[in-house]
């Protein structure tokens, strides 16, 4: 499943990745139990308690902004980006809130904790696919009934995974490689990622400590802090930050009153 950059990730907390859309849909999933009583019953709660997680004291005076101004602008943001094509799941939706609140604790947001929202926040709208439906990403497909997005190469279905070892098959619709390994669209085994210096493209990813370069189409170190950059997969640090006119490989984003990353937290100035 592809993440946003840390960037993309600031314009709305919950979209984690380029499929995933807040779904508008109220109504609970099959693993949410009838008649249960949530924190967050529906959309409208959830966004109004993301808004208020991420609007921490620590932000709003970093960003130079009010908590009213920030939360406004939040729940608008979440407000617009939800269409009614998924389905909410308000069972999920704890854990998706305390992640926010740790993350946006402080001014600074980190690599690692974009990712644990990411992992907790994924998980709170789902689609409708089940086995065979295509998928681009697994929040197209029933997560509830276990269902999700498994891939060869750039097609995925919707399937319930059985996990497939380096050398082995994964012609079976539901076979699902394990994590350092991906299935070969030609060959139709699992291959093991890229190290450095091996060939790669869109369906023969690098391992972890490597991306892949464009240019030469060959793996590559991940650049240093520091470095100019183009996408966060290319940074050690993980964030590829705006600075200036130019990006930067970074460990953190630290908001401050000029980064342009505040202007997600604040209304727009007027003309």
């Amino acid at each position: 499943m592809r993440t946003p950059s840390i960037r993309g990730a600031l314009g709305t907390f919950l979209l984690v990745t380029a499929a995933l859309s807040l779904g508008a849909a109220c109504g609970s999933s099959d693993s949410d139990p009838p008649g249960a009583t949530y924190k967050y019953p529906d959309v409208a709660s959830l966004c109004d308690a993301g808004a208020t997680a991420q609007c921490s004291a620590s932000l709003v005076q970093h960003c130079a902004t009010t908590a009213d101004d920030c939360h406004a602008v939040r729940v608008q943001l979440c407000k617009a980006q939800t269409p009614s094509t998924l389905t909410y799941r308000p069972a999920q939706a704890d854990a998706c809130i305390d992640a926010l609140r740790a993350a946006y604790a402080d001014a600074t947001l980190t690599a690692d904790e974009q990712r644990v929202i990411n992992a907790a926040c994924s998980v709170v709208f789902e689609g409708t696919g089940t086995a065979g439906a295509t998928c681009d990403a697994d929040v197209d497909c029933h997560l509830s009934q276990s269902f999700v997005c498994v891939k060869k190469g750039s097609t995925g279905m919707c399937e319930v995974p059985k996990a497939v070892s380096a050398g082995d098959s994964c012609s079976a619709a539901d076979a699902a490689c394990t994590l350092g390994t991906h299935c070969n669209p030609t060959s139709l085994h699992c291959d093991k990622d890229g190290v450095l210096g091996d060939p790669c493209n869109a369906t023969a990813p690098c391992d972890a400590a490597t991306t892949c370069d464009a240019a030469s189409t060959k793996c590559i170190a991940r650049l240093a802090d520091g470095t100019a950059c183009h996408t966060d997969s290319e940074c050690q640090g993980g964030i590829c930050l705006v600075v200036g006119a130019s990006q930067r490989c970074a460990s953190a984003q630290n908001f401050s009153a000029g980064d342009p990353a505040c202007d997600a937290f604040r209304p727009k100035a007027t003309p």
